[in-house]
């Protein structure tokens, strides 16, 4: 029987540091890499199916760009397709679809051979992966989190299809990724480990592959050294289509099998937030042919998983920031000179969206009258200010919008409601119960004119865990829906923020990428926290248990009739009506949380992560509408609009749809048709060199402020002492080691090793905050983090031995 052994490895180049020092360990392991390749002339390596890799890899090391493009050429390194593995739940559609159109773009640079998608550790798959594959000549995909198939009948090899139809091969690595790593150091096992893991897998599939290869490891290894084993992923792809395939359909975001860390949705939503302002222009940009690659590839670094997600210490979160910030000001500069070369004069619309529209929309100056004819900057026929109103109550053909000092609606039904729930997780995960809170909400304001109206509100809730004031902006004009402003300024930890509509029923629906998905409220096809047979030696990584309630969304959550509008957040729940959550706030990476089980990530304090700052939210509600996908487009691309003093009058149209486009690239406008992604020409813009003084009439300030909390210095201490305790716990262990054999001893081993490595997380967690207070502690978190990584290694070795030998002791009669 012939076995495959994949060498690749998993490259998180942002999670317990930053780049600037992963990148020095990236430069050893090309070094290892090159040394093993000069020894081992077919040895074939899979960089994390990413280009980026290379990039950083360049940026500090050009000495070594001719070698390893030489491997590249040949085949031996693997790279792409994808320039960054982003979150595919979290990010846009416009930044999905570059990350496949750069990460192409590399692969013909370094004249790379195309492989597959290679996505094993993104927190779930959305439903359009396989088209969006086919579409730039792909056939296949490798994936682990989000798959979900009927306990008893899951199989590796699956034909997974899109809602329009395209399939592709795909490998589900049901027994994880690095079940056949480091076997150098374990040389006396590594038989025993391989029969072991093939006897495993051969539950799921008629040709057997495992894995070698880790998180950051910079020790590669050829596992022909020691098993005769095939490592050509090609030749892998070759055997296993003669296998036949499971077929599966649509998004996979099920945690049954591996995480997919739902509560990740809702981690420091300031990022979220503010990743969707930053990326709005660049798509705005895109449509005048003002494409900055440069721009796109350092915003893309910032989807990557675990840096959206919000997983990482907050040196890394505190990095995206600045990213934002600075490309913020870039970008917003850059639209301005674009409206100003056309030398316009009086009051303009910019319209991203390509619908028609007549209407008049309601913003914080005053109320905009204008008619479009799709995407393009049109003349505002009429501007009217704000006067002093008397009532809140509104009705247009629409709805019916009542505030009666206490509560919103809109047709009778309760719409704007927030809740505070507590929140027991941490940055992975959400585990929430309901709480008592006090609630109080003063009419600060009303304003109207001919066609609009807008109220402002504060808002007090406290609990025992929280304080949040808000002051709330709610618009209401002609368009169909009611667009909610809310400034949030939060304080306090372990709660979770929500707005919605307490008395929505009915069914779920939800936007994702290039998708509309129906939804069951909640999720409970999961497994307890300890399964039984094969399952229980193969998922040995963090899994969700018991049941899921919250749920990835983008722009808009439908529940019967009622729409739930956002920009930028990314999680809803559909208990006891339909919420978006507004914010999360805890304060460490990892600890011990109900509903999970396994390992998730380094239990590291993370205070930046209990989102105590200024945060600016974009929502709203709609009914259900003949055109709701055209007001869902118009509330997700809004309007700009912009006073010019220069000479023309004249209409700048764009193009005409009729349909949600996502990007203009290279000529081209891509869009979604009934679930299909298509593209077609478009004329170039020219930009004209005369420039003319811009006010940009619109609220385009940055959507949050800097962090208002610091380091908790007891925290500080607290982690100290817990060092020293759990370094008594190691001499007692030790001790006891040299009394006991067989798997007992094992089990000992496994616990001074995850000793040894929460010491680590804890010393690095203690210089990473040391540092926020303004010490100095670089090469102290240098060599701790170098420390870490290897300790990190070393435990998640000893998970598959301890497994093995618990299994053989199970095996005894």
């Amino acid at each position: 029987m012939k076995v495959f052994v994949i060498c690749h490895t998993h490259w998180d180049r942002e999670w317990f540091l930053t780049s600037e020092y992963t990148n020095e360990w990236l430069s050893r392991l090309f070094e290892n890499l090159l040394d093993l390749t000069r020894r081992k002339k077919d040895f074939i390596f899979v960089l994390d199916g990413q280009t980026l890799i290379l990039e950083d890899l360049f940026s500090i090391r050009p000495d070594l760009r001719d070698d390893v493009f030489k491997l590249v050429e040949e085949g031996k390194f693997i790279i792409g397709p994808v320039y960054a593995q982003i979150d595919w739940r979290i990010s846009s559609e416009y930044s999905i679809w570059k990350n496949f159109s750069i990460g192409m773009r590399d692969i013909e640079k370094y004249h790379a051979r195309k492989f597959c998608g290679w996505f094993m550790d993104n927190f779930g798959q959305i439903s359009q992966i396989p088209q969006i594959l086919r579409i730039f000549g792909l056939d296949c995909v490798f994936v682990w989190r989000g798959v979900k198939m009927e306990e008893g009948k899951e199989r590796m090899i699956l034909e997974w299809e899109s809602p329009d139809g395209s399939r592709v091969l795909t490998i589900f690595l049901i027994a994880g990724y690095r079940n056949l790593y480091n076997l150098s150091e374990t040389k006396k096992i590594a038989r025993k480990r391989f029969d072991h893991e093939v006897n495993k897998v051969q539950n799921f599939t008629d040709i057997p592959l495992l894995l070698d290869g880790y998180d950051l490891d910079i020790h590669p290894e050829d596992p022909r050294d020691f098993l005769d084993v095939s490592i050509s992923p090609f030749e892998y792809l070759k055997e296993v289509k003669k296998e036949n395939a499971t077929k599966i359909t649509g998004e996979m975001i099920s945690g049954k099998y591996a995480s997919t860390f739902p509560g990740t949705l809702s981690t420091r939503t300031y990022l979220k937030v503010g990743a969707d302002h930053v990326g709005r222009l660049l798509q705005y940009l895109s449509i005048f042919d003002q494409d900055d690659e440069e721009s796109w590839r350092e915003y893309l670094k910032t989807l990557i998983h675990d840096n959206i997600c919000g997983v990482g210490v907050d040196q890394i979160h505190e990095k995206m920031e600045k990213i934002y910030l600075k490309l913020h000001g870039k970008l917003l500069k850059n639209l301005e000179e674009v409206f100003s070369s056309f030398d316009l004069s009086g009051i303009y619309a910019f319209i991203p969206s390509s619908y028609r529209f007549n209407l008049t929309l309601a913003e914080e100056k005053g109320s905009f009258e204008f008619e479009s004819e799709g995407a393009g900057i049109w003349k505002v026929k009429n501007f009217y200010p704000w006067r002093k109103g008397k009532s809140s109550d509104f009705r247009n053909r629409y709805y019916e919008f009542h505030f009666d000092g206490k509560e919103f609606f809109m047709d009778g039904v309760k719409i704007g409601s927030m809740k505070i729930l507590k929140d027991e997780g941490d940055t992975y995960s959400s585990f929430t119960t309901p709480t008592e809170y006090e609630e109080k909400i003063h009419l600060r304001e009303i304003r109207e004119n001919e066609y609009s109206k807008s109220v402002i509100v504060e808002r007090k809730i406290v609990s025992e865990t929280a304080k949040v004031k808000t002051i709330e902006r709610i618009y209401l004009d002609s368009s169909p829906f009611i667009r909610w402003d809310a400034e949030i300024l939060p304080e306090g930890v372990g709660y979770k923020l929500v707005f919605g509509c307490p008395d929505a029923t009915g069914k779920v629906l939800a936007g994702m990428p290039f998708d509309v998905v129906e939804r069951e409220s909640i999720d409970r096809d999961l497994f307890p926290e300890n399964v039984e047979g094969i399952l229980s030696r193969v998922l040995l990584a963090a899994r969700e248990t018991g049941e899921v309630k919250e749920f990835p969304f983008q722009n808009f959550v439908s529940r019967g009739d009622i729409t739930i509008l956002a920009r930028g957040l990314r999680e809803y729940i559909a208990e006891d009506g339909l919420w978006v959550t507004l914010l999360r706030a805890v304060e460490w990476i990892t600890k011990k949380v109900k509903g999970r089980v396994g390992d998730a990530g380094p239990e590291m304090y993370v205070p930046g992560a209990r989102c105590q700052r200024r945060l600016k939210l974009n929502l709203g509600f709609m009914k259900s509408s003949e055109e709701f996908e055209k007001w869902v487009d118009l509330f997700s691309k809004p309007v700009i609009f912009f006073e010019s003093h220069g000479k023309n009058v004249e209409n700048i149209p764009l193009f005409f749809l009729d349909k949600r486009w996502v990007l203009k690239e290279k000529g081209e406008i891509v869009y979604i048709d009934n679930k299909k992604i298509k593209r077609m020409k478009a004329d170039s813009v020219t930009l004209k060199k005369k420039k003319v003084k811009i006010d940009i009439l619109s609220d385009m300030e940055f959507p949050f402020g800097p962090d208002l909390y610091a380091p908790d210095e007891d925290i500080i201490r607290k982690m100290e002492k817990d060092i020293e305790k759990m370094k008594k716990e190691i001499d007692k262990l030790e001790n006891e080691i040299e009394r006991l054999e067989g798997v007992e001893k094992h089990r000992k081993i496994h616990r001074i090793l995850s000793l040894e490595r929460s010491i680590l997380e804890k010393r690095l967690s203690i210089l990473l905050n040391e540092e926020r207070l303004g010490k100095e502690k670089t090469e102290e978190i240098k060599k701790v983090g170098e420390e870490l990584n290897e300790a990190r290694r070393r435990r998640r070795t000893y998970d598959y031995i301890l497994e093995m030998y618990e299994a053989d002791e199970e095996a005894k009669p």
